[in-house]
């Protein structure tokens, strides 16, 4: 969700503190406002606006995330909502919100989000807020009204509290933030990239971590790579460098005299090509036809060129075995062999 949005759903988050107790009664009655969280609200008419599921969940959760920040505001948001409040792109679930204190004793104490009803469908599912000590919430800003920690720390976290593709997407998308990474400008951008990636290593080693989280976390920073440009480039990276395979490259140019053609991931040693689309790409309708002669135009051209072919879809990614397989039977059928180093990948 772009950040104009986001700050769209903050302003239509009703609190029942701040309105007339009758007036508020009223619009719940007819249906104008849908409880989000314990005295909280959002307005009906904009969250049924929203053409798609996932923008209507998505909605909810921004929403979520003001309202337990205003109900907690000595906290601080962490983790994958900060990263999501930033505005980065994200894979995985936003029903969890994970919030810090500063260290100080006493008892923490988690919190359950009931599930969203709209006109008898469910619009998000049951969530939770996590809450944690940290001494490194002083570092913060704030967005749409909501405390979240500073972009570098907020991926960190993300890395920290998720699982490794999670954490993998949202460094991935916060490398290019930090890096201003550009196609236009790629060798500089790698080099702002490495500084970058530097950056976020020394933030890790400062923060006090229990081993097995920092190990993952640290795999996670040392492999994303800001030059993918979509989620679904990401999560096919993270499988790729999870499970070993050695010389990926990524958005690797390959020249043509009808143009350049940036690989999603090439493996230039073996010829390989590997690419993927997400969920936004057939979207257009109305420009499908010319996507689809475009997509095949361009691997006709890559294969008379010598490079093999692989195209994953959105769903294949959720079956990592199945996508490093397909790919080494690819190449094995012109006589190639891909190269996996197990010990050069991650597993948790």
């Amino acid at each position: 969700m772009q950040r104009r949005n986001q700050q769209t759903v903050a302003n239509l988050v009703v609190a029942s503190k701040c309105a007339s107790r009758h007036r508020l009664s009223v619009r719940i009655r007819r249906g104008e406002l849908v409880r989000i969280h314990h005295g909280y609200y959002l307005e009906t008419a904009y969250l049924m606006s929203l053409k798609h599921p996932w923008e209507q969940a998505e909605a909810v959760a921004v929403a979520r995330i003001v309202a337990c920040s205003q109900t907690r505001r000595n906290g601080v948001i962490i983790g994958l909502a900060s990263a999501v409040l930033h505005g980065l792109a994200y894979f995985g679930s936003l029903d969890r919100i994970d919030i810090a204190f500063a260290p100080r004793k006493g008892s923490l104490r988690h919190v359950d989000l009931e599930e969203v009803w709209v006109n008898g469908r469910r619009i998000a599912p049951p969530g939770r807020l996590v809450i944690h000590r940290s001494k490194y919430v002083n570092r913060c800003c704030t967005i749409h009204g909501v405390r979240v920690l500073e972009l570098d720390q907020a991926i960190i976290s993300t890395a920290l509290l998720n699982s490794v593709e999670v954490g993998f997407v949202t460094m991935c998308e916060g490398m290019a933030r930090l890096s201003n990474y550009s196609r236009h400008t790629m060798d500089v951008s790698r080099i702002e990239t490495e500084q970058v990636r530097k950056m976020l290593g020394e933030c890790l080693d400062s923060t006090e971590v229990l081993p097995g989280k920092c190990r993952r976390a640290r795999w996670v920073i040392s492999h994303a790579d800001s030059a993918c440009e979509s989620v679904a480039e990401e999560r096919l990276l993270c499988i790729l460098r999870r499970s070993g395979v050695q010389g990926t490259q990524t958005q690797y140019l390959v020249g043509h005299p009808s143009g350049k053609y940036y690989l999603d991931i090439g493996i230039p040693e073996l010829l390989l090509a590997i690419e993927v689309d997400g969920m936004v790409k057939y979207r257009d309708r109305n420009a499908l036809g010319q996507v689809l002669f475009d997509e095949q135009q361009r691997e006709l051209n890559l294969r008379r060129m010598g490079w093999c072919v692989v195209r994953f879809r959105w769903h294949e990614l959720d079956d990592p075995d199945q996508v490093v397989r397909k790919i080494s039977e690819e190449v094995q059928y012109f006589g190639r062999e891909l190269r996996i180093d197990p010990n050069r990948g991650f597993s948790a």
